[in-house]
C-alpha cells in the first residue's frame, strides 16, 4: 500500500465522515420507536370536565397546558376554541417518572399562569367592548346625519308644497273675483233695466266714487280729474254702511235687511221726492228700530242723506227743502255696491 493510503488509514480513527441518507434514515427509524403517550392529568380533574360536557381530547389538553384547576381548563379552552387538533388525542413521548415530574409546574407558578391569562382574557374582551362601542357610536353618528338630512329634504319639500299651494290659490282666488265682479256687474245692469235706468252707470253716479277717479288719475269721460266735481259724500256713506255690517254681528241675513230697507228708502225719494211719507220715518217703527235704527251705522248714513230729527224727537224727517237728490243718488250707487260686494266690510 502506498504512503497516501497508510495515511488515510493511521487517520481513520479522528476522521469523521459525512453522515449519508441511510444514516439519517436510521436515525429517523429510532426517534419514531420512542413511544407517545397521553399525558397524565388529574384523575378528579378529568372527570369533572367530562360532566360538564366536554369531550375527552379537549379536557386532557385543557388540563395538560393550563397546568391548573378546572376553572383555568375551561378559560384555555375558551382561549383556544378555533384550534384545529383540539378534538385530536394529545400524545407526549413516554418519559421517567423523575422526568415527568420535574417537568411539572409548582402550584404557585400553574397559579401565576392561569391568573396570568384570566388577565389577558379580560383585557382582550375589553378591548373588544371598546370597539364595538366605537362601532355603536360611528353608527349612532351615521343615522343621525341620516335621519337630520331626511328631515330637511322633508321640510323643503313641504315648503315648496305650501308655496305652490299659496301661488294657486291667489290664481283661483283672482279667477273667483273676476268672475265675481263679472258677474255683479252683470246683475247691476239687468237691475238697472228693470229700474228703468240706462245699463251703464252715468257720470253723476260715477262721481261719488272718487277714489277709483283719483286713483286712475282721470275722470269717466277720460279727461282730467277735477276735485271741485268729486263729491266727498262717497266715503262717509261707505264707512257707515261698514259699521252697520258690523253692528250685525256677522249675520249676513241681517246685513240684507238691513241694507234693502235702506235701499227702499232711497227708491222712494228719488221716484217721489214730493211725498212727505216718504220723507218721515217713526222712531218708534218697531220694524224701522230692528232693522235699522237699533244698530250702529243706520241712523248716521240716514243723517248723510239729509234726514234729521224732528223737533218733538219722534222721527227723523228730511224737509223738502233740504232734499239733495245728488246725495240720494249716491247713497243708493254706494247700497248697490255693498250689497253686490260678497267681499264688502272684510277687505
Amino acid at each position: 500500500m502506498d504512503r497516501d493510503g497508510q495515511n488515510e488509514e493511521s487517520t481513520g480513527d479522528i476522521v469523521q465522515h459525512p453522515r449519508n441518507d441511510e444514516d439519517l434514515r436510521k436515525q429517523d427509524e429510532v426517534e419514531m420507536q420512542t413511544e407517545m403517550v397521553e399525558p397524565a392529568v388529574d384523575g378528579d380533574r378529568l372527570e369533572e370536565l367530562l360532566a360538564m360536557g366536554f369531550g375527552r381530547s379537549r379536557a386532557v389538553r385543557a388540563l395538560h397546558f393550563s397546568a391548573g384547576g378546572v376553572e383555568d381548563a375551561v378559560t384555555w379552552l375558551a382561549d383556544h376554541e378555533d384550534d384545529r387538533d383540539l378534538d385530536e388525542p394529545l400524545l407526549v413521548p413516554k418519559t421517567g417518572d423523575k422526568a415527568d415530574a420535574a417537568s411539572r409546574l409548582t402550584p404557585e407558578e400553574a397559579r401565576k399562569i392561569a391568573n396570568e391569562m384570566l388577565e389577558r382574557a379580560r383585557k382582550k374582551k375589553q378591548e373588544e367592548e371598546k370597539k364595538m362601542e366605537i362601532e355603536r357610536e360611528k353608527e349612532r353618528l351615521r343615522t343621525g346625519r341620516e335621519m337630520a338630512e331626511a328631515k330637511k329634504k322633508l321640510e323643503e319639500q313641504e315648503w315648496k308644497r305650501a308655496i305652490e299651494a299659496r301661488r294657486r290659490e291667489k290664481l283661483e282666488d283672482s279667477k273667483a273675483r273676476a268672475e265675481i265682479r263679472e258677474k255683479l256687474a252683470a246683475d247691476r245692469r239687468e237691475r238697472r233695466i228693470k229700474m228703468g235706468l240706462p245699463p251703464e252707470e252715468s257720470l253723476e253716479e260715477q262721481a261719488p266714487n272718487e277714489n277709483d277717479a283719483l286713483t286712475a288719475g282721470k275722470a269717466p269721460s277720460g279727461g282730467p280729474v277735477h276735485r271741485s266735481t268729486v263729491t266727498t259724500i262717497a266715503n262717509p256713506l261707505r264707512d257707515t254702511l261698514v259699521l252697520l255690517k258690523k253692528a250685525c254681528g256677522g249675520d249676513q241675513n241681517a246685513v240684507n235687511i238691513a241694507f234693502r230697507t235702506l235701499l227702499a228708502y232711497c227708491s222712494n225719494l228719488l221716484q217721489h221726492p214730493s211725498q212727505e211719507k216718504f220723507r218721515k220715518i217713526h222712531l218708534s217703527n218697531a220694524a224701522f228700530q230692528a232693522r235699522v235704527g237699533s244698530l250702529q251705522g243706520g241712523k248716521e248714513f240716514l243723517e248723510l242723506c239729509g234726514f234729521c230729527l224732528a223737533p218733538d224727537g219722534s222721527a227723523l224727517v228730511l224737509p223738502e227743502d233740504r232734499l239733495d237728490e245728488s246725495k240720494i243718488q249716491a247713497a243708493y250707487v254706494e247700497l248697490q255696491k255693498a250689497m253686490s260686494n260678497p267681499f264688502f266690510g272684510t277687505l
